[in-house]
């Protein structure tokens, strides 16, 4: 059974620790990655990275759906930007920093392949759509201990 866990709020030092490859595919990262959903389904969040939970490992956590019934697992994701690349402007919050937000523009390409899983399959690539690219590259940041 999943449990709620505690999300780092910033100022805390530790979200500023760099997140580590996972190399240890295993229930227990399951497991994490259930907990982890279950704190960002409380807290009205649509993504979360490990280390906003103390867990400073590149695993994120993220559901887009209204219904909150399509959750997507990402390990060790990365991303480049590409000739080309588009400039998105948005606005983006943290759970890290309830009730703050802020304006960003981030350069991607919607077309780029990231390393993720779900649903039972590991170390796949997919590719993001907008929504999704602008959540993973807010959380990947959060992983290089980048907040906002």
């Amino acid at each position: 059974m999943a449990k709620k866990l505690k999300i780092l709020i910033f100022p805390d030092p530790r979200l500023r620790k760099v997140a580590v490859k996972v190399k240890k595919f295993d229930k227990s990262l399951q497991k994490l990655a259930d907990d982890m959903f279950l704190t960002m389904y409380d807290a009205n969040g649509i993504g979360l990275a490990a280390t906003q939970v103390n867990e400073h490992i590149r695993l994120i956590v993220m559901d887009l759906s209204e219904e909150r019934n399509d959750p997507k697992i990402f390990i060790n994701p990365e991303y480049k930007v590409l000739e080309g690349h588009n400039l998105f402007e948005y606005e983006e919050g943290c759970l890290s920093i309830p009730g703050f937000n802020e304006k960003i523009s981030q350069e991607f390409s919607v077309d780029e392949l990231i390393p993720c899983a779900g649903q039972g399959i590991i170390a796949i690539q997919c590719r993001a759509n907008d929504s999704e690219m602008k959540n993973l590259l807010e959380k990947i940041n959060n992983e290089d201990s980048r907040i906002l």
